[in-house]
């Protein structure tokens, strides 16, 4: 009887343990239940993100919890664009978390969208346009890239001189626009009117901290500042100052605004565009989006990522008087000696070109007089190619075993292959009948 008793009583002590838990629970997520939440510290993340990724499940609501789990200011694997995070309670059901962010040094441009990476070459935002506080990286080639992940590079010493120089630059007073790595992993910046040609990934502190300094001396001109030769001794950095109007009949780029005929280029990725075209100074495509490694030289023409120029023949100024051809001289900057080019030298520079374009020339007439051995050969409406000047003609054709275009002319260093396609200047090869690219690039 008694130990019926006995385990009575312990049954109702355990149920009213129970209730009195459940009462406390109830309270404690009834009072410590978050209802007004302060972010501060965050530059670059919006305090909805923040508070929607650290507050992501039904514990993280409780003033008590969150608290607890932020104790260390140790950032989660749920928020890896922070740092550090952390939780100060105001009330029972409010708190403010301060965060402090990864930052963000450079971003690439990979289809139409932006993805933003950190120091070690995380991808932490993906945007669909063009952030303006971070330098715009060209020149890389990349798998798609996924966000939290490394940026998908095959290249080690490229992505390790990217980064590297990106992280320097997040650290340094310079705006730099865009960073430009060429085939030979040669470093170009883009900053206001001046560029910097950097050369090789070498003494890149070195090279940043007097570009730092040099840029306040030659920031209100335009020009090129050449440190390819800089070891941080006693080696030439050159200043070419570039004038508004080195030649007669130069388009001044800036007042460039639409130009609606659409033209072939490649981009940094590799991929090929139909449709680029030029508006309010910049190469976009049809959408209007900006193709990387695509800009205007200083001709008015369009230079792709491969360096391709394509010629577009723009109006020129009516009243532009003749100009000197130098390029207004070169400048000694700090310490460093400085070398320019004599207006003989110039004269024997433009001979020589002169030599090499009728060299050129005469080569372009063999190879059409050979290839009007061939075959007689008509073409239909006509295929893009590329001529020995750079020029995209859309109708080239082929008739009597040349390559000429809608009013029957020659179209310079294009000839007829084997096959009876059209291989052009820059030696891509055009099905004449598709248009194709047969190059497979």
């Amino acid at each position: 009887m008694r130990r019926r008793a006995h385990r009575h009583t312990g049954l109702r002590t355990l149920i009213i343990v129970i209730i009195i838990a459940a009462a406390v629970m109830a309270v404690l997520f009834g009072v410590f239940n978050i209802h007004h939440v302060e972010v501060s510290g965050n530059e670059q993340f919006t305090a909805e993100q923040i508070q929607k990724d650290l507050m992501d499940s039904r514990l993280t609501h409780n003033t008590l919890y969150l608290g607890w789990k932020y104790r260390n200011a140790q950032a989660q694997n749920e928020v890896p664009y922070l740092d550090s995070v952390q939780v100060k309670i105001l009330s029972p059901s409010s708190v403010r978390i301060n965060v402090t962010e990864k930052p963000l040094v450079g971003t690439i441009q990979y289809s139409s969208q932006y993805a933003c990476f950190d120091d070690e070459g995380i991808v932490l935002k993906l945007l669909d346009s063009q952030p303006e506080d971070m330098p715009l990286v060209t020149g890389i080639m990349m798998d798609s890239p996924e966000l939290y992940q490394k940026l998908a590079m095959d290249n080690t010493a490229l992505r390790k001189n990217m980064l590297d120089l990106c992280g320097i630059l997040s650290d340094s007073e310079l705006d730099v626009k865009t960073v430009n790595f060429d085939d030979n992993l040669n470093i170009t910046l883009y900053i206001g009117n001046i560029e910097a040609e950097l050369g090789q990934a070498e003494y890149l502190s070195e090279k940043i901290a007097n570009l730092v300094s040099l840029y306040e001396k030659v920031k209100n001109q335009k020009g090129t500042l050449n440190m390819t030769a800089f070891t941080g001794s006693d080696e030439p950095i050159t200043f070419e100052e570039e004038t508004e109007s080195e030649t007669e009949g130069e388009t001044d780029i800036t007042s460039l605004q639409n130009y609606d005929t659409y033209f072939q280029v490649y981009d940094s990725n590799g991929v090929l565009h139909n449709d680029a075209r030029v508006v309010n100074g910049a190469v976009v495509d049809s959408a209007g989006n900006a193709i990387s490694g695509c800009s205007l030289n200083e001709d008015g023409n369009v230079v792709d990522a491969y360096q391709n120029v394509i010629t577009l023949n723009l109006p020129t100024e009516s009243n532009q008087t003749e100009t000197s051809a130098s390029a207004g001289g070169n400048d000694t900057l700090g310490t460093s000696s400085v070398t320019g080019q004599t207006s003989e030298t110039a004269a024997e520079t433009q001979a020589s070109q002169e030599t090499t374009a009728d060299s050129s020339a005469q080569q372009d007439t063999a190879a059409q007089n050979e290839t009007s051995d061939s075959s007689t050969l008509t073409a239909g409406s006509g295929v893009m190619a590329f001529d020995s000047n750079g020029t995209l003609h859309y109708d080239a054709r082929i008739v009597n075993g040349q390559v000429v275009d809608s009013s029957g002319n020659v179209i310079s260093g294009c000839t007829v292959t084997e096959d009876g396609n059209i291989k052009d200047a820059y030696w891509n090869i055009i099905d004449p009948s598709t248009g194709a690219n047969l190059n497979g690039q």
